[in-house]
């Protein structure tokens, strides 16, 4: 496997700027070919000095729109990691170095599995025991590191997230062109037009604004570390919260294709009990089931458009028989229509 021309120098840039490594040269080893993500590459190295593994660290090439990403992630990684330092069960990723050429941030690879995974232990014929009492556990913890994250002031150049009105004005376009013809998706519309006009939210907070289940990581001792984050938008704290409680009606595609029979509704609920207790929400249920019903609806969208693109000659029948019934039904309960 060819190595990336700037291996070299990075070995030497972190020889000279981490403190911890006293001026020894890391040997580098290159972990497979680059993983690619939507909008970055990642390099995976095994960083060994004398013989024995210092640290496994990730190069993030940031692409397309983010491409100018890195230093405002770097800076993000910076504060993040000074925030929660006091809390030794709540972690985010260490910074190392900042790349010009590439434009990249170095950091250093966090162990763990990520949330999806533990939150498959609430598949039938189990769905109860051990593995919901660590899934659990895993939610009330993530819970508590957004509410830290929630309480640190927003950096100047955060800007605010789209208001909840002009996020459902494009998710409409969007289920529109996937010729939805869905009773619920009517009661739907008429709900959300209902409640939101002349809606006031709370204080707007630093969100994470992309708090997926694939976006925590389990840690072995409990504690869990979010990715991910890069302190860009500002919202009701029931954005994230809504967006990883709708998470869990998607755990994997095998949720969505068994119109969710194969999880275990009791299970679940308890799930997002332990997410709320973890966050302390408070008054905000309401909020949170308003965002938790628009993140479902945005990935009816989402899906149907990508089945589309991926299995043409299967998005007649998925689209309207699978994806969009589970997840207008799904976006439904959340607000208590029908």
């Amino acid at each position: 496997m060819n190595a990336p021309p700037w291996q070299a120098h990075l070995a030497d840039r972190l020889a000279a700027e981490l403190p911890d490594l006293q001026g020894q040269r890391p040997r580098l080893r290159l972990l497979g070919p680059p993983r690619q993500h939507t909008y970055s590459r990642q390099h995976w190295f095994e960083a060994s000095v004398a013989g024995q593994v210092w640290a496994r660290i990730i190069v993030k090439q940031a692409f397309g729109e983010r491409a100018a990403a890195p230093a405002a992630e770097f800076a993000a990684l910076q504060t993040l990691h000074a925030h929660f330092a006091a809390q030794p069960d709540l972690r985010t990723a260490r910074p190392l170095l900042l790349l010009a050429d590439p434009p990249a941030v170095v950091m250093a690879a966090l162990p763990g599995r990520p949330l999806f995974r533990v939150m498959q232990a609430c598949r039938r014929p189990h769905g109860h025991g051990r593995g919901l009492a660590a899934a659990c556990h895993a939610l009330h913890t993530t819970g508590r590191w957004l509410a830290h994250l929630h309480r640190l002031p927003p950096p100047a150049t955060a800007r605010p997230a789209p208001a909840p009105a002009a996020r459902l004005a494009g998710i409409w376009q969007q289920l529109a062109a996937q010729n939805t013809e869905i009773a619920d998706l009517t009661a739907i519309k008429n709900h959300f037009e209902r409640v939101l006009a002349g809606r006031t939210w709370g204080d707007p907070v630093l969100l994470h604004g992309d708090l997926t289940l694939r976006n925590v990581l389990v840690q072995a001792d409990g504690g869990v570390a979010v990715l991910d984050t890069d302190l860009a938008l500002t919202g009701p704290a029931a954005y994230d919260l809504g967006f990883l409680d709708a998470s869990l009606d998607f755990i994997d595609r095998w949720q969505v294709l068994s119109r969710g029979r194969l999880y275990d509704d009791a299970g679940l609920g308890l799930a997002r009990m332990a997410l709320r207790d973890g966050y302390d929400a408070g008054g905000a249920a309401d909020d949170v089931a308003l965002c938790r019903a628009l993140r479902l609806l945005q990935r009816a969208a989402e899906l149907g458009e990508h089945v589309q693109r991926t299995r043409p000659a299967l998005a007649r029948v998925l689209i309207p028989r699978l994806i969009h019934p589970y997840f207008l039904a799904a976006a439904a309960r959340a607000l208590g229509v029908g």
